[in-house]
């Protein structure tokens, strides 16, 4: 494989796969408790259960509008271009981050 492939695409058994995500999975958790912490600071009490609720259905969305793109992307170009999509969103968001956009 080529060295500028991202280090999943460098993983030739399921193990290697397996341990490979590990480093990316230890993420979620965090990432989904600091947004509840986030969300519960920012919302009055009465509409509480509401904000979660849209904050759930903001990520279902985008966990699947990536994986329709990420999937057309496989299939016309190979996973080089999906990756290189996961990249671009993650420099975009630490962008956006950078400049204070929320």
């Amino acid at each position: 494989m080529h060295v500028r492939r991202v280090p999943l695409l460098l993983v030739d058994t399921p193990e290697q796969l397996a341990f490979a995500l590990i480093a990316p999975g230890l993420a979620i958790a965090p990432i989904l408790t600091l947004s509840s912490v986030i969300t519960q600071s920012r919302v009055g009490r009465d509409v509480l259960t509401q904000a979660f609720t849209w904050l759930n259905s903001a990520a279902v969305a985008g966990v699947a509008v990536a994986a329709t793109i990420s999937g057309q992307l496989v299939d016309a170009r190979g996973p080089d271009s999906a990756f290189a999509l996961a990249v671009l969103a993650a420099a975009l968001g630490a962008t956006a981050w950078c400049r204070g956009v929320r």
